[in-house]
Formats: structure tokens, C-alpha cells, sequence
């Protein structure tokens, strides 16, 4: 976030199991210094609650807007995409390009901005036959860039838990994500995750 203009370094499109996306998430911002994860929690909440257990430490937590910007915050983790959200999330996206404070070289993303419009109810989706993920997951990410900076803010008067230790100067020096593996490696993320669904499991059976 120190950077300007901001630049998209990284994107995936694929079918993943929900455990697996947590998992990637999880590898994929520690490689990233601890990124500042935001993930949609209007569906399956599995890849939130993976990185709930292992104690992710930069997560998203919703905010209720009541009239004022960042009005505060929830302890729900996750953005929502809603009626209200969604309309936010095209300005303030339409404000980046517009101030070209962002870099977009995804080839995938720009084709899919081509078909993005207006339906007749006033709705910003893809027009029929097109798909809108990528675009939505990118204006999603720069929601999380203010977010972060108020977070940030946030923590430094003392209003928030204090984040984790980075260095801005590195990238963090952790294995190049990929696929999971089939068995979880004795303390890793993978097996406190498997470990707490377990404990679930049985909660509900007994």
C-alpha cells in the first residue's frame, strides 16, 4: 500500500475445494508479507474458518456503514457483497482507474471489464453470456486497500489489536503454494484445520 499506483502482482481463476482455496489463501499471504486478506462471506464460509484456526493474523472483518464512511467495525470476518456493498464497490473502483492509481496487466480482467454494464434494473454485472469473477474479485481488492489503511490507522490509535510484524522492504520467505497436500503435516495449518473440523464432527454426533 506504500506503492503508487497500485498494481494487481498475482491472480488465480480455478475450481478449488473450499478447505484448499483457505489453504492457498493462507500460503499465499504469508508469501506475501501477511497480506491484508478479504474473502467473500456470503457463501461457504470453510475458506474463512480455515483461516480463522490457524490464526491468520490480517483478516478482514466486516463493517456496517450507517451514513458515514467506515462507519465501524463487526467482529464478522469476511466482505459481503450486497445491494448496498456492490454499489460501493463499482465507484470506488471507477475512482482508481479514473485517478489511474491502479495497474491492471491481467489480459483476463480487462476482457471480462469490456462486457461489465448496467442491466436494465440498474444492476453492474456481466451482460449475458459473459462472466464478471475477476472483475468483481479486483474491485473486492481495492476495497481492501482502504480497508487496510484504516485498519492500519485503527491499530496505531490503539482501537485494534496491533498486526502482524512485517518488513515492507521483503517479501516473506515462506514455500511457493500449490495444491494440498493429500495427508496434513504434523502441526501444520492443514492439520489444526482437520483437527478442528474433527472436534465439530463430534460435537454435532454427540
Amino acid at each position: 500500500r506504500d506503492t503508487w499506483p497500485y498494481e494487481v502482482v498475482a491472480e488465480f481463476t480455478g475450481n478449488l475445494d473450499p478447505h484448499e482455496f483457505g489453504a492457498m489463501i493462507y500460503e499465499v499471504g504469508q508469501y506475501y508479507n501477511w497480506a491484508y486478506a478479504g474473502i467473500e462471506n456470503n457463501a461457504d464460509l470453510t475458506p474463512i474458518e480455515y483461516l480463522r484456526v490457524n490464526e491468520y493474523p490480517n483478516m478482514h472483518y466486516q463493517c456496517v456503514i450507517e451514513g458515514r464512511v467506515y462507519d465501524k467495525q463487526t467482529d464478522k470476518i469476511g466482505w459481503n457483497t450486497n445491494v448496498r456493498t456492490r454499489r460501493k464497490l463499482r465507484n470506488d473502483a471507477l475512482r482508481m482507474l479514473r485517478e489511474k492509481g491502479i495497474e491492471i496487466k491481467s489480459e483476463r480482467i480487462l476482457t471480462q471489464m469490456e462486457t461489465f454494464a448496467r442491466g436494465k434494473t440498474g444492476r453492474w454485472e456481466a451482460i449475458q453470456g459473459a462472466h464478471d469473477d475477476r472483475v468483481l474479485a479486483w474491485m473486492i481488492a481495492v476495497q481492501m486497500l482502504e480497508y487496510a489503511g484504516l485498519v492500519d490507522d485503527w491499530r496505531e490509535e490503539g482501537l485494534l489489536e496491533s498486526g502482524p510484524e512485517v518488513d515492507p522492504d521483503r517479501i516473506y520467505d515462506a514455500p511457493r503454494w500449490g495444491a494440498v497436500a493429500e495427508e496434513a503435516q504434523p502441526g501444520s495449518p492443514d492439520e489444526r484445520f482437520e483437527n478442528h473440523m474433527a472436534r465439530k464432527d463430534a460435537a454435532r454426533l454427540a
